[in-house]
């Protein structure tokens, strides 16, 4: 007695829903990984946004449209809107704080630079105000000569600096503008050189000139200032005998 053999019809019809379950667990594969999703930061306005949007790697295609959310804290609004900042004229440009693909996996981008300077915006104090706030308030003509600065710096990819900066302004704060600049030159002088004797940037000559030059130039108003620095020690105060 041989065996029914299967019809065309039902061997058509297995094919096809095995073809179809196993499609459909590659698409999802697919889109599951595509996902990218993090957080931004703008340097000329200092606003601040959480984006999300499906890229095939394979096909290098976005298949959705980029979702945006504002992210913006009351500080950055704040430094814009009450003049600390200067207002923009050039076209945003947004740097990468945070890529939660990565930061998923314990990777931290290196394109993640702003994050230096987003920490320092987020802190508080004691009473979860953010700490900027009062220090403007506290420093009101420092302030103004202090934010162009860091939006400065910022701009121009000088982010793990940054950090430095907003240390010394926490350490170092006063109500005299002159003083204060003067006393920030020549770090920013030697913060810029030291930037330029990063490799990377040896296919961006244009940027390296940017930089050698504007550490030309804070070098320039430090010898104007002719200011010694407090913080660190004099020639003759090293040489006297006790």
């Amino acid at each position: 007695m041989s065996s029914a053999k299967p019809s065309p019809l039902k061997s058509l019809i297995g094919f096809l829903a095995f073809a179809t379950v196993l499609g459909t667990f590659f698409v999802l594969a697919l889109l599951a990984s595509g996902q990218k999703s993090g957080v931004e930061f703008c340097p000329h306005d200092f606003s601040r946004r959480r984006f999300s949007y499906v890229k095939l790697a394979w096909f290098d295609l976005v298949i959705n449209k980029k979702k945006l959310e504002d992210l913006t804290s009351e500080l950055e609004t704040t430094l814009l809107a009450d003049g600390f900042l200067p207002q923009p004229n050039t076209p945003k440009r947004w740097d990468l704080v945070a890529d939660y693909n990565r930061s998923s996996s314990g990777l931290i981008s290196k394109d993640c630079d702003a994050r230096f300077l987003t920490y320092y915006l987020d802190l508080g104090d004691d009473d979860s105000v953010f700490y900027w706030l009062g220090w403007n308030e506290r420093y009101p003509k420092c302030a103004r000569s202090f934010w162009p600065i860091v939006a400065e710096m910022a701009q121009d990819q000088m982010y793990l600096r940054i950090p430095d900066l907003m240390e010394y302004a926490m350490a170092n704060d006063q109500d005299n503008p002159e003083q204060f600049l003067n006393s920030i030159y020549p770090k920013l002088s030697d913060w810029y050189q030291e930037r330029t004797q990063i490799r990377d940037l040896s296919s961006s000559p244009d940027y390296e000139e940017l930089l050698t030059k504007k550490s030309k130039n804070y070098r320039l108003l430090s010898k104007q200032s002719d200011f010694t620095d407090p913080t660190k020690p004099t020639q003759n105060s090293t040489n006297k005998s006790p």
